[in-house]
């Protein structure tokens, strides 16, 4: 089943240091046509009657609630198909009326929080310099009281991760789930690489922030990924060479299973390479999706997902599958090279296995 990625604008009303879309996107919003076909043109790609679509940005709120009135319109008159929207905003743009909409709707809310006031605002001040913090704080608690979101991404780099105990707290004392993502050289983010972490150092980040999470005996514990993803991969996949569905970046067939439309129309293999027209599958305006699959440049990628013969003999292959195919093309200008995080994922995989064996011992010894 395919996920859409449905980029429905590239502005944003923030200037977010790590942005990976570059001041030079295409301005403006995603047009009905555009609209309209995604919609009709999507069952017969999800032959299983369900379809999962992430209207992405950009700031996606920025098209105003009339727009996703029309997308539940023009999905209501699809017969026999389900399809389950979700949205990833920064949150300034929520108000009352949309959240309505999006509770009755059954809409999910991602947003993203860079932890606490400081390490946010530093990372995601608004265009005019003023915090952002406040709203977006203040909507996570409202998505999370009417039971449609509240789950923040967080990106570490340099700002953030010297805080990661801080941060982490505060996600346990506010009740916010999180997932932490690293920053990467695309976008504003090649403006601002010097607050990139190294591979060592982003590694540490996620072990330190790993043992608050895996050894924290408090009342409630957040939910934090990329971990519990990683506990249950290591699991199947290390003891059955079972090749389960995984997040994203370890994505055992990624190709098969996101695809993301930019608001012109163009199709590309997920967020990431929106705007690169070397990975260009094709305009949804103008083919079929059954067309648009059809091509070289998806071959590729199918290719990749073979695996790399560079990663044969890592112990760790079967779960993260040569890791992102975006990380390596941002660092080596190619899909056919492994993650260049290689060495943060076989320190935080070998870390939490042991973390993991620890446990069991000492269960079997109560």
């Amino acid at each position: 089943m395919f996920t859409i990625i449905a980029k429905v604008t590239h502005d944003c009303n923030l200037q977010c240091k790590y942005c990976y879309i570059g001041d030079d996107a295409e301005k403006g919003g995603m047009d009905s046509l555009t609209l309209s076909n995604i919609i009709s043109k999507i069952p017969i790609l999800n032959t299983g009657g369900v379809t999962n679509i992430l209207w992405h940005g950009g700031e996606p709120l920025l098209m105003g609630i009339d727009f996703y009135k029309t997308a539940v319109k023009l999905q209501n008159e699809i017969p026999n198909h389900k399809f389950n929207n979700s949205v990833q905003s920064n949150g300034t743009l929520l108000n009352n009326e949309l959240v309505d909409f999006f509770e009755k709707h059954n809409f999910q809310i991602g947003l993203s929080l860079d932890g606490y006031k400081a390490t946010h605002n530093i990372n995601r001040p608004q265009k005019n310099g003023k915090s952002s913090f406040e709203e977006t704080a203040y909507w996570i608690k409202e998505l999370k009281r009417k039971k449609i979101g509240g789950s923040s991404i967080c990106v570490l780099n340099k700002n953030t991760a010297p805080h990661i105990i801080d941060i982490y707290n505060f996600a346990k004392n506010n009740a916010i789930n999180f997932k932490f993502n690293p920053q990467l050289p695309a976008g504003r983010a090649k403006v601002n690489f010097d607050l990139a972490l190294t591979p060592d150092e982003l590694a540490d980040t996620y072990i330190k922030l790993f043992d608050m999470w895996f050894y924290d005996e408090s009342d409630f514990i957040p939910r934090i990924e990329p971990f519990e993803d990683i506990i249950e991969n290591i699991g199947y996949n290390k003891n059955s060479k079972s090749n389960i569905p995984s997040e994203c970046v370890f994505n055992n067939n990624c190709a098969n299973s996101f695809m993301a439309i930019e608001p012109n129309g163009n199709v590309y293999p997920c967020g990431r390479f929106t705007g690169n027209h070397d990975f260009l599958y094709g305009n949804i305006n103008e083919r079929e999706f059954a067309d648009i699959l059809d091509n070289p440049v998806r071959d590729k990628f199918m290719e990749r997902h073979q695996g790399l013969t560079e990663c044969d003999s890592c112990e760790y292959k079967m779960i993260c599958n040569s890791g992102c195919p975006n990380h390596s093309f941002l660092f080596y200008g190619s899909i056919q090279h492994k993650d260049p995080l290689c060495i943060t994922y076989k320190k935080l995989f070998k870390h939490i296995e042991i973390a993991l064996i620890d446990e069991l011992k000492n269960c079997d010894e109560a």
